[in-house]
């Protein structure tokens, strides 16, 4: 995939941080590009309480049959290894799966 020769630039309004960069990760997908970052990982999710008192910031890192503590949450902007990150559908079947959901 080659990226276009000219700058571009985005600026996203969304009603949090963490749905800025789903923006964010949804026009890198369509230029066949992923985000290695925190809020990209297959097992990173937010949790509402944590969502509005981080205005989106952090969010849970789960791990099946492990109880959620403080210790699970990460910055979604921090780094993380590439080989961890998935699309936005990715992580949303992840997370049904990890829950059981269809």
């Amino acid at each position: 995939m080659r990226l276009p020769d000219e700058e571009f630039e985005r600026i996203y309004e969304e009603v949090d941080l963490l749905e800025c960069l789903k923006s964010a990760r949804r026009d890198l997908e369509d230029m066949g590009l992923l985000l290695c970052c925190q809020g990209a990982r297959l097992n990173v999710f937010p949790s509402g309480m944590t969502r509005q008192m981080t205005e989106g910031r952090l969010a849970y890192s789960f791990q099946s049959g492990k109880a959620l503590s403080d210790d699970d949450l990460v910055d979604i902007f921090a780094p993380a290894d590439c080989s961890e990150v998935g699309t936005l559908e990715d992580q949303l079947a992840a997370m049904r799966k990890l829950f059981r959901m269809k």
